[in-house]
C-alpha cells in the first residue's frame, strides 16, 4: 500500500512537472533551463537584476538576499546578531 502511495506520488510530480515545462516552452517558443546558485558572504552583496544571456539561453535573474544569524539568551532575553549572507541567485 505504502510503495503503490508513493509510486503514485512519484509519477505524479513526473507529470506535473512535464506539462510546466511544455507550458513554459509553448510561452517562449524554446526551452530555458532553471538555474540557481547559492554563496555565503560576510557582509552583504548584490547580486545580478536584469536580463541575461548565457549558456544559448535567455534568462531573467533576480536574487535574494537573507541574513544568517547567531541568537544566544543572556538571562532575560534573547539577542541575536548577524555573522553571514546568504545570496541566492535565480535566472529563469
Amino acid at each position: 500500500m505504502f510503495r503503490k502511495t508513493v509510486l503514485a506520488a512519484v509519477l505524479g510530480s513526473v507529470a506535473i512537472g512535464a506539462v510546466a515545462q511544455e507550458a513554459h516552452a509553448g510561452k517562449k517558443g524554446h526551452y530555458s533551463p532553471y538555474y540557481q546558485d547559492s554563496y555565503v558572504t560576510r557582509g552583504p552583496t548584490h547580486g545580478y537584476e536584469g536580463f541575461s544571456r548565457f549558456g544559448g539561453y535567455n534568462y531573467y535573474c533576480s536574487y535574494i538576499r537573507k541574513p544568517i544569524r547567531r541568537c544566544y539568551w543572556n538571562g532575560s532575553r534573547e539577542k541575536c546578531k548577524v555573522v553571514a549572507w546568504r545570496t541566492t541567485q535565480i535566472c529563469q
